[in-house]
């Protein structure tokens, strides 16, 4: 693999009307997407926008970027849906086949709704893609059956119902709401929420190096759906110009990086030391990182700030240098000898190391 095929920076749109819109990196745009079974989406609902109720083909996590809103989610077999808030920080776990719809319950006309879906399409009809089927709307899958399906399915009089019911609703996927109709939407169950959501900006990091950067890693140790979606979720926060040590996944698992805000350079080894990507990268861009390579991230002026999916609910990420490192952990002698250097040169490279967990601050 090579720098572009590694990194992705073009979303298609897929659907655009007046609630918002939705954007995916495509297959066919991006070919390691279907090599590696990996998919991603934008979902951007504008104010009082919502998301028609939906499933999809594919197991994914969402990570709330910008704004507030509510998700309602039914999970296979429950009897009833879960209204849970949503607000910046937040990743939330979207099983394969769970139904769901999101909407943007805010009034102002500046304040979007955004989530990346990041998940893994190994199960998908379009591996690479996420599909999505519709209840309703101009895409909606009752479309597709005869008016006296729908008819006697719904307990309708007659087919002329039927059809006028299908007709009724000619939006998209997303729509606009009014004033009436968003006050009418259901509530949050406030008691549901720790259940399937982790605020990842109001949690502790499991790393924080004073102007080096922070980094949480979210599992199904503290999210048990991680399980049954399979995935697990990182957030890297890393200051201006400092740098987030090398590291790699002990896991045969493969990593999917959105940057969220900021830039900077990423540079990952794989087999054999051989560099297969060396990048600048901004907001918006798409990352993958294949099974065991290592990956170094070096911020910019602004800092950089990444949401990773990793393709196993429990990862065991693993420093290539640094305090946690296997360097540090190695014999001197065995570290000497395969570096071939001085017990000197030995001794200062491990105590300068031992200075550094995840993360090197700038030296300015």
């Amino acid at each position: 693999m090579v720098d572009n095929q590694l990194l992705m920076n073009k979303l298609e749109k897929v659907v655009d009307g007046e609630g918002g819109s939705y954007y995916a990196w495509s297959s066919s745009e991006f070919p390691v997407l279907r090599e590696t079974k990996l998919g991603g989406g934008r979902l951007v609902l504008h104010p009082l926008g919502f998301a028609l109720p939906h499933y999809a083909d594919s197991s994914k996590l969402g990570y709330v970027v910008q704004g507030s809103g509510k998700v309602g989610m039914l999970l296979q077999p429950a009897p009833k849906e879960k209204v849970l808030r949503l607000k910046k920080g937040d990743i939330i776990p979207v099983p394969l086949g769970s139904i769901s719809w999101w909407f943007n319950d805010s009034e102002s006309t500046d304040d979007d709704f955004t989530i990346i879906f990041l998940g893994g399409t190994s199960k998908a009809l379009h591996p690479g893609d996420f599909t999505y089927f519709i209840f309703s709307g101009t895409l909606g899958i009752f479309n597709g059956f005869s008016p006296n399906i729908v008819a006697k399915c719904l307990g309708l009089d007659n087919e002329e119902e039927a059809k006028e019911l299908v007709r009724s609703q000619t939006g998209a996927m997303i729509l606009k709401l009014s004033i009436k109709q968003a006050q009418n939407m259901p509530s949050v169950d406030k008691d549901e929420n720790m259940i399937t959501i982790f605020n990842t900006e109001t949690s502790r990091p499991d790393v924080k190096v004073e102007r080096g950067g922070e980094a949480l890693v979210v599992t199904s140790e503290q999210v048990p759906l991680l399980e049954k979606v399979g995935l697990s979720g990182v957030v890297v926060r890393v200051h201006e110009r400092a740098l987030c040590l090398p590291e790699f996944c002990a896991n045969p698992a493969l990593q999917l990086t959105y940057v969220v805000r900021g830039s900077g350079t990423v540079e990952i080894v794989g087999a054999n030391g051989e560099s297969v990507l060396k990048t600048r990268v901004e907001e918006g861009q798409l990352i993958v990182v294949p099974r065991f390579f290592v990956v170094s991230k070096l911020a910019g002026e602004e800092g950089l700030e990444c949401f990773t999916i990793i393709t196993t609910p429990l990862p065991v990420i693993s420093q290539l240098v640094g305090k946690a490192s296997a360097w540090t952990a190695l014999d001197p002698h065995v570290v000497q000898t395969s570096l071939n250097i001085s017990p000197e040169l030995e001794e200062r490279i491990r105590t300068n190391m031992c200075k550094n967990q995840t993360f090197v601050p700038s030296s300015n």
